[in-house]
């Protein structure tokens, strides 16, 4: 039994592709003034021809098959905000937006059947679980706390559209920005 699982582990692995493009540098962190800080979320998609298999990283869409998709795209695997601090700290937690564009970063190794395909953008990408406006969070007995992202496109039916067929196969990228500020403690 145990000789059965670990065939079938090595046998999930070997067919896993992830979207994450090779070349992709770490999200951009900063310290802002006093207590507060921010990080670049990564969004990432790779789009491919005629079939998508899935292991994805957070915030990521996976493979996306090229005009096989009509209606809201739901990316695979949420993404993780994590929060550490003072335990009983008051803490506003906000998104620099709630869309994000996702660009073209490179082919993804697939001749393209389609030598039309131009279109290197996935438009109107919706990120949820934070807001633009402060949401404020108290940390637990740890100093910590966690808030879960999950993101949504509407993919369309024309050659155009996100997915459509004019879609150039390969890696995506869109980022969002979270910003975490402690909150003084009124006297």
């Amino acid at each position: 039994m145990k000789k059965l699982l670990m065939i079938a582990i090595a046998a999930s692995l070997s067919v896993t592709a992830l979207a994450v493009p090779g070349n992709l540098q770490p999200p951009i962190t900063s310290g802002g003034n006093g207590d507060s800080s921010s990080t670049e979320v990564r969004i990432t998609a790779n789009v491919v021809q005629g079939i998508a298999v899935n292991e994805a990283s957070p915030i990521d869409f996976g493979n996306l098959a090229r005009g096989m998709y009509t209606g809201t795209v739901n990316q695979n695997i949420p993404g993780r905000i994590h929060l550490k601090g003072t335990a009983g700290d008051n803490i506003n937690v906000k998104l620099d937006t709630a869309t994000a564009t996702l660009v073209w970063t490179g082919a993804n190794g697939t001749n393209d059947t389609n030598t039309n395909a131009n279109k290197s953008t996935i438009t109107d990408v919706k990120v949820f679980g934070l807001t633009t406006t402060d949401e404020q969070i108290t940390l637990g007995q740890t100093g910590e706390a966690t808030r879960i992202l999950t993101a949504s496109f509407t993919a369309g039916t024309g050659n155009s559209a996100n997915l459509g067929s004019d879609q150039k196969l390969g890696s995506y990228v869109g980022t969002v920005v979270v910003t975490a500020t402690k909150v003084a403690n009124i006297p």
